[in-house]
């Protein structure tokens, strides 16, 4: 290669980082603003949403409070663990 196609590679190589680099510089900075103008604007306007009953998710069951799982939840986990131990031949001694 001539020193006259390498320097041509390096000005479109820089050209391109130049470029590259700019567009990012925008975009993160445009995003930045974004996001304050829609925290100023939240800040400025709380407001409380109005929720139409009709459209609101039904609510889940509240988990157990008891700090032991009931029986169900205990005979799948030990079951998931037979499994696992039969699977990779642990030697566990009970």
């Amino acid at each position: 290669m001539n020193s006259e196609a390498i320097s041509t590679l390096l000005f479109e190589a820089s050209t391109l980082l130049v470029i590259g680099m700019t567009f990012v510089f925008l975009f993160l900075t445009l995003l930045i603003a974004a996001i304050n103008l829609i925290a100023a604007f939240c800040r400025k306007f709380p407001g409380h949403f109005h929720t139409d009953p009709k459209t609101t998710l039904p609510q889940a069951p509240l988990p157990n409070t008891d700090d032991q799982p009931d029986a169900k939840t205990m005979a799948v986990i030990g079951a998931a663990v037979h499994q696992y131990r039969k699977k990779h031949r642990l030697n566990v001694k009970d």
